[in-house]
């Protein structure tokens, strides 16, 4: 009996938190259904809305497209090469300039030259002849609207946009480029009608999403919205009409917060709130940890791209010098005899700047997006050249154990990253190791992962795989700092006996093989890093070039790079090796003279990094003469989106600064040798 009044209790509860639980359901039946009508209305009214905005934005492009073809038609009439200003103010006047929708009208050339603008601010503006309405007008070979934003950067102009159109001679030939600017005012004129609409705004945009020309409400703030587009009939435009979801919802929002206070009153249980509390703090905490996890990601990500641009910026300006360094020790070096004291001087300077190559590639591993040639590498050469520099380094109380397991081990790589990679690794454990004494382990070894896993860096995919690992028995890594002892200038190392940098290179390093990095605490004490590389089974064959670099017959090669000392080597350089250099320090200049006499050229040899116009930009310029040259460039710092972009504009072969002679006359003889269309 002693249960019964408990176990009445327990189904009373159990009634009575159903009957509530029924009585919110209901509730919220109800307040769902109200909410999707409201917003149904909500899009019903910005859809007429957005019909009758794209009306008159239509209706208001017919006036200014058929001035437009009045102008064009009494241009083809005239049969007249050129008009002053005040007779072009005259027919604009005539035609555009009376519309009230008109701001400004401006008239150009087919070359760029302004002919007559009614604005003197825009007359001033250079960069109306890079906007995208006048390249666009100017292309079109049948006379159609071009739309775009302002150029110029002016406060009164952020609501208009801008209308292009070509005009052209009685004979159909380009005449020039007639640009209409859209006044602001009168825009807002037109859309003012949103006003009653609080948190409406109305964007008038291109069919690619370009947005032209925006009126917004002032309460227009959320970010969730109600989206209406509008296609403007005859014209590739679209007015974008959206509302603000929390201001459309603003009465369904008072009618159910009435209703949620008279349901909340009815439930009256204190555990269904302290539920709803505790689920609230829940959510709170995890998206806490989520914000601070992305801001340490963020910040990561931000250090990482600081270090890729001062990386990228070292590395180009320093390979610049190296290059004229390279180059002017290899011209000495050629015109001296083989028993030449100063030769052999010269032979060391080369040595140095091989030296100063390869610090340069060791900087550039911090950018992530440097470009690498990957070829089939054996491991234990490099391994042992490292462990041959390790061994001085270490204290007479520290033992290096070696053991290697597979001697044909053959990875898929950069050669000078590996290197790189496994310098740290084992100097690292040198260094734990320098103080105390003790024994360092390295072992090569084959692994066969059956399930894919992930490691610290990287994922170890099922397959065969080299494992390199170094074991120091120092004091250990801190299993809370594994996961950040791989991130840039992070080091737990006293101020001045560390940068920080060693294991973001060995990251960078491996992951750009496709490789991956484990770190463990093993029993015994110390750390054990283990290097992981997908397996190659054998090393490809390579073919090592003849003696003597290949020589041209005369062919005109131009060369273009804005430093004039790089100029006068690179033609020092191929006149030694048979060929008839045309040097430019200015790609513009340059490219004047490929469009005076494109047949006078037979390769073009370029810099990328250049003021004005890039190397990339420069060989898509000569592919639109058109002309096939062979085009080899050279840049101080490449990247894997160079390549992708100098193989898209046809650019046979990317080459590292500093250049080599004999590098730069295979690549020369490479590209030469393969047939080429004549220019038409």
């Amino acid at each position: 009996m002693g249960s019964g009044p408990a176990h009445l209790r327990r189904r009373v509860i159990a009634l009575g938190v159903g009957f509530i639980l029924l009585i919110i359901a209901t509730a919220a039946w109800e307040a769902w259904l109200s909410h999707r009508a409201t917003v149904d209305r909500a899009a019903k009214s910005t859809a007429l809305l957005a019909g009758a905005l794209a009306d008159r934005t239509a209706q208001m492009l017919r006036e200014i497209d058929y001035a437009l073809r009045d102008v064009d038609e009494r241009v083809q009439a005239d049969e007249q090469e050129t008009r002053t200003t005040a007779e072009w103010h005259v027919l604009l006047a005539a035609h555009l300039l009376r519309l009230p929708a008109v701001d400004s009208v401006t008239v150009l050339d087919p070359g760029g030259a302004l002919r007559y603008a009614s604005d003197d601010r825009l007359a001033r503006d250079a960069g109306i002849t890079r906007s995208s309405v006048f390249l666009d007008s100017r292309r079109h070979i049948t006379p159609v609207l071009d739309f775009g934003r302002f150029w110029a950067d002016q406060p009164d102009r952020e609501r208009a946009f801008v209308v292009g159109r070509s005009f052209r001679h009685a004979d159909g030939s380009l005449a020039g480029v007639l640009i209409v600017g859209i006044a602001g005012d009168y825009l807002a004129r037109i859309y003012g009608v949103v006003d009653v609409n609080r948190g409406t705004e109305v964007r008038v945009q291109r069919d690619d999403g370009t947005v032209l020309a925006r009126h917004v409400d002032e309460a227009a703030q959320g970010a969730r919205r109600i989206v209406v587009l509008q296609p403007v009939q005859g014209y590739p435009l679209v007015v974008a009409v959206s509302l603000d979801r929390w201001q459309a919802l603003h009465d369904w929002r008072v009618q159910e917060t009435t209703n949620v206070a008279l349901t909340l009153a009815l439930s009256g249980f204190a555990a269904i709130l302290l539920a709803w509390l505790v689920q609230s703090l829940n959510q709170r905490a995890q998206a806490e940890q989520a914000r601070r996890t992305a801001e340490m990601r963020l910040e990561d990500a931000r250090r990482a791209e600081a270090l890729s641009l001062f990386a990228a910026s070292v590395a180009h300006d320093f390979n610049n010098v190296l290059s004229a360094v390279l180059g002017y020790a290899e011209l000495i070096r050629n015109a001296l005899g083989a028993e030449s004291q100063i030769r052999l001087n010269v032979d060391r300077l080369l040595s140095a700047a091989e030296r100063g190559r390869k610090l340069v590639r060791r900087v550039l591993t911090l950018d992530a997006r440097r470009s690498l040639d990957h070829s089939d590498v054996a491991l234990v050469p490099i391994l042992m050249e490292v462990l041959d520099q390790v061994r001085p380094t270490l204290s007479p109380a520290t033992v290096l154990d070696v053991e290697i397991l597979e001697g044909g081990a053959t990875v898929r790589g950069d050669a000078t990253e590996i290197y790189q990679a496994i310098a740290n690794i084992c100097g690292n454990a040198a260094q734990v190791m320098r103080a105390g004494g003790g024994r360092i382990e390295v072992r090569l070894n084959a692994v066969r992962v059956d399930r894919a896993r992930p490691l610290v860096i990287g994922l170890l995919e099922a397959g065969e795989w080299w494992c390199l690992s170094v074991r120091d028995h120092g004091p250990g890594v801190a299993p809370d700092a594994i996961d950040s002892i791989f991130t840039a200038l992070y080091t737990t190392a006293p101020r001045g006996q560390g940068t920080g940098l060693g294991l973001a290179i060995v990251r960078n390093a491996m992951l750009s093989m496709g490789g991956a990095i484990d770190v463990e605490n093993p029993p015994g004490g110390g750390a054990r890093f283990s290097l992981y590389w997908p397996a190659q089974k054998t090393a490809s064959s390579r073919v090592v070039a003849a003696a003597g670099s290949p020589r041209g017959s005369g062919q005109t090669v131009m060369i273009v790079d804005d430093e004039p000392q790089l100029v006068a080597l690179l033609e020092e350089l191929l006149g030694s090796l048979g060929y008839e250099p045309v040097g430019f320090s200015d790609p513009q200049r340059a490219l004047d003279a490929m469009r005076a006499d494109p047949g006078r050229f037979d390769a073009v040899l370029t810099d990328e990094r250049m003021p004005g116009l890039s190397g990339v930009a420069f060989v898509r310029a000569i592919r639109r003469i058109p002309l096939d040259l062979p085009v080899i460039m050279a840049t101080a710092h490449r990247t894997a989106d160079l390549d992708r972009e100098a193989g898209l504009a046809g650019i046979q072969r990317v080459l590292n600064k500093p250049v080599q002679t004999a590098e730069l006359a295979t690549a020369l003889a490479d590209a030469l040798s393969v047939p080429r269309r004549s220019p038409k």
